[in-house]
């Protein structure tokens, strides 16, 4: 499936809101896409696909990535199903294209709006209040930061990050070390402050969850440093429907018949 350009709404060039933002979005086909309530032959972890056991019809419960990831991530807490010509286009133009600078406030509206109904659902993953919040570091070279522009938000005097204790410092990925290989843990690809995460409970935000070797990673480094819980927070979670792996399509076909709804998480749904 093909990216796609997104056209700027009028109402971006007024005084806007992030309820308009949700509402632009939820217009938008394929866009937002419900991983809530997880679908019977998604993965119990990350809630992407997974293989079929003997060739079908029933799916092992984890896939196979995230029996790999075992220990690291205790939660992952994904928004909307992620695809080629929907999230992925629109991350993609944020993060690479010039002249997209205005897609923040669409993703930070919904990065924003989620969190204003599912803080608590993310307490409860996390097993008590959120101690720490951290982003994934990039494994790019790109002139801003994007994650951290979108927890800046959008929202005057009312930023995301006063949500939480934001500390995007602690967390940092080690240049000298090779990007962790799809399905496998690197821990020694970041460095962590330990003092900052010894017995705490943490918060990673990533952009989206494709093999989760990078998110898994940097939970795993965080554990080793001392955290008691990571719980994984992404805006999407990719479905490749190029590949016709496991239950991909199934999950596909079945979730996006259905309505994304802002009051149902994949905890609380």
């Amino acid at each position: 499936m093909p990216y796609r350009n997104f056209l700027a709404p009028d109402f971006a060039r007024r005084a806007h809101t992030t309820p308009e933002w949700i509402d632009w979005l939820a217009d938008l086909d394929g866009v937002l896409v419900p991983v809530a309530p997880r679908h019977p032959h998604a993965c119990q972890v990350c809630f992407g696909s997974s293989g079929y056991l003997d060739g079908g019809p029933a799916t092992w419960s984890t896939c196979l990535n995230c029996r790999g990831y075992a220990g690291a991530v205790d939660s992952v807490i994904p928004i909307t199903y992620s695809l080629d010509a929907g999230l992925e286009s629109m991350l993609h133009r944020y993060k690479d294209f010039e002249g997209y600078d205005w897609l923040g406030w669409a993703l930070s509206s919904l990065l924003h709006e989620f969190l204003e109904v599912h803080s608590g659902c993310v307490a409860a993953e996390a097993g008590g209040a959120v101690d720490v919040a951290t982003i994934v570091p990039s494994n790019d070279q790109r002139a801003f930061n994007h994650l951290e522009r979108l927890v800046l938000g959008v929202v005057e005097h009312d930023p995301l990050a006063r949500l939480w204790h934001w500390d995007t410092a602690f967390l940092t990925r080690d240049p000298s070390k090779p990007r962790p290989a799809r399905g496998h843990l690197a821990p020694d690809a970041y460095s962590v402050a330990p003092f900052v995460v010894e017995g705490s409970r943490v918060l990673l935000l990533d952009d989206t969850w494709t093999s989760g070797s990078s998110a898994a990673s940097a939970a795993a480094a965080l554990k080793r440093a001392g955290a008691a819980r990571v719980v994984v927070l992404t805006l999407g979670r990719q479905l490749n429907l190029t590949t016709a792996y496991g239950s991909t399509r199934e999950v596909f076909d079945d979730q996006s018949a259905e309505e994304w709804r802002l009051d149902t998480c994949v905890v609380c749904g």
